[in-house]
């Protein structure tokens, strides 16, 4: 299985074959001055939905070009043969294979291409339908009756606090609030990295004031009614804002200075009830 990445920049169509993939898997901003996707393979495959377009090209890399160019396109069949003139069926479609998955058979007839997607690590649980939001390199779940929840992603990228609640809320969502053990867990268990080095990342707790005793409040302004805190922490007086630490098998909170650099942990709410 490989990946493609093509772009279009100018009046020059171009493309190759890589084994990476950038932070996002597809920009189709009109004022940007390049435009591009990341394809992922599935070697005789086909998604059977209605065709957005269908053409003959000279190659298959014509065709994904074809997908970066439109809009609507977010996956392409293309036909194993050639015809007599050596072109090949092109067909453009406007679903992938995570929004209609059981329309994916394998096929004799065609290779699938689909842009890479935030939702190949299947994270929507109990049944839930992953939206992929390719050019945020995000996603969204919709959820099935009776199920509501929040999904939890972690970014590496080092950011101050605010910077980091900042681009959460870009996002649609915040800074992570953890209102449980088991919420404090699932954080540690799966979805910070597990490195053998100490790892700290922000969480959406921060001191509110100079009182005494402290006053700690989460993002959406709620007072922690669970926490777990490091051993001898909180312990700085100028360190006001929190992040979820590991430093061996030590697990906890640990409040730092706002201007430090870490990374981050955003939440989203999901199909709360009414």
């Amino acid at each position: 299985m490989s990946r493609y990445f093509l772009f279009v920049a100018g009046l020059f169509f171009l493309g190759c074959q890589v084994v990476f993939c950038n932070e996002n898997s597809l920009n189709r901003d009109k004022d940007s001055k390049l435009q591009y996707a990341f394809f992922q393979d599935h070697i005789f495959h086909s998604l059977d939905v209605p065709t957005i377009d269908e053409a003959y090209v000279l190659t298959g890399r014509h065709c994904l070009l074809r997908c970066v160019k439109n809009q609507r396109c977010f996956s392409t069949n293309i036909a194993v043969s050639s015809t007599q003139d050596g072109t090949v069926l092109c067909q453009l479609l406007s679903s992938d294979k995570y929004n209609s998955s059981s329309n994916f058979a394998q096929s004799q007839a065609f290779h699938h291409y689909s842009i890479v997607s935030p939702c190949e690590s299947f994270p929507c649980q109990h049944g839930g339908t992953c939206q992929a939001l390719y050019e945020r390199n995000d996603y969204s779940c919709n959820c099935t009756e009776n199920y509501f929840g929040k999904i939890v992603n972690h970014f590496a990228n080092a950011l101050r606090w605010s910077e980091a609640k900042k681009r959460c809320e870009e996002m649609d969502g915040s800074l992570v609030i953890l209102n449980s053990l088991e919420e404090d867990e699932f954080l540690y268990t799966e979805v910070l990295p597990q490195v053998p080095q100490s790892y700290e990342a922000w969480i959406g707790l921060r001191e509110i004031g100079s009182s005494k005793p402290r006053i700690w409040k989460w993002v959406d302004g709620s007072i922690p009614t669970f926490t777990k805190w490091g051993s001898n922490d909180p312990s700085h007086t100028r360190s006001h804002c929190v992040t979820a630490a590991v430093e061996g098998s030590n697990m906890g909170w640990n409040d730092r200075r706002c201007s430090k650099t870490f990374g981050f942990v955003c939440e989203k709410k999901q199909n709360q009830p009414q």
